[in-house]
């Protein structure tokens, strides 16, 4: 495990504890680390969150080539995607420019973890303008993982694309779990197993679902990747 990955796992710990003890988490940390972590969680257990993460750069970047061919209208859905994050940043003064992270990489995580694209687009848009905030610049993380209220950051990435997939994945795994999409993002329901909350804002999930209504609404197009039931 890479420095930044246990600063993540740290993060994790100290921020929303922990509620499975993972057995693939102890052969990856070893047993220094791994007791370590059990420790960071006060003695609980740890749901390693990066267990399926790729080593070096997204899944879905590194299959590009087969994503484009199996997601419907992939290339129009990318055009769309992007077309809706220039909207976002010019709103408040920005330029398409400034942004990292490529609109391919969220159609094509989406696509492969099985998560709404209107609501990670939502996430990216209420968190930080899709990366364009001088905190998420300064930390590579555009969903504010690795980010305390208090100003202090735990964690730093040099690729905001990479960051959005430890999102995806830390929400799947520990947040949204086995719920639909409706249940974990109905109002308070986005706690973890312990009822640990993601956001300190009581809005959270509320400002979630009325930015992704708002996209869907200007660009309808967005409606061909969700994953509401």
């Amino acid at each position: 495990m890479n420095k930044k990955d246990y600063m993540l796992l740290e993060y994790l710990c100290e921020k929303y504890g922990a509620d499975i003890i993972e057995e693939g988490l102890f052969k990856k940390l070893g047993p220094t680390l791994a007791a370590g972590a059990l420790t960071l969680a006060g003695g609980v257990g740890v749901h390693n969150a990066l267990n399926h993460r790729t080593a070096d750069k997204p899944k879905a970047i590194e299959q590009s080539v087969s994503f484009a061919d199996q997601i419907p209208n992939y290339h129009e859905l990318v055009q769309t995607v992007k077309e809706y994050m220039n909207w976002a940043v010019h709103c408040v003064g920005h330029d398409y420019s400034e942004i990292e992270i490529a609109p391919e990489t969220l159609v094509e995580l989406s696509y492969a973890y099985k998560y709404d694209l209107p609501m990670l687009l939502a996430a990216l848009h209420l968190e930080s303008h899709f990366g364009i905030t001088p905190r998420a610049k300064r930390t590579g993380s555009p969903c504010s993982i690795g980010c305390w209220d208090n100003g202090k950051d735990k964690v730093y990435y040099d690729d905001q694309n990479e960051a959005v997939e430890d999102y995806i994945r830390i929400m799947q795994d520990n947040f949204i779990r086995n719920r639909s999409f409706s249940d974990a993002f109905a109002d308070g329901n986005l706690v973890n197993g312990i009822g640990k909350r993601y956001a300190s804002d009581k809005n959270y999930e509320k400002n979630l679902r009325s930015m992704r209504l708002r996209a869907i609404k200007k660009f309808p197009e967005l409606n061909n990747q969700t994953y509401i039931l």
